[in-house]
């Protein structure tokens, strides 16, 4: 199995695992878990892109991800 396909999956897991962490967030105001399940998926897309640096799309995708991270922990710094 290549990077690319080993990142695909690990990536197709956390996305259901964020999905959950999404509605709890929503039905029980559990911020800490989302931003947790994203922080992951950072680490996991910066882990390949040091084996595949030259991969524009998933280096574009980081960038997004790290945004969505940085509103996630606003969210839920703000609140406290």
């Amino acid at each position: 199995m290549g990077d690319r396909q080993a990142y695909n999956n690990k990536m197709a897991i956390l996305k259901v695992i964020l999905e959950s962490a999404r509605e709890r967030a929503i039905a029980s105001d559990d911020l800490e878990t989302m931003c947790l399940i994203m922080s992951i998926g950072n680490d996991v897309t910066e882990t390949y892109l040091r084996v595949r640096a030259d991969d524009a799309l998933i280096q574009k995708r980081l960038k997004g991800m790290r945004n969505d991270l940085t509103a996630c922990l606003a969210l839920l710094y703000n609140r406290r």
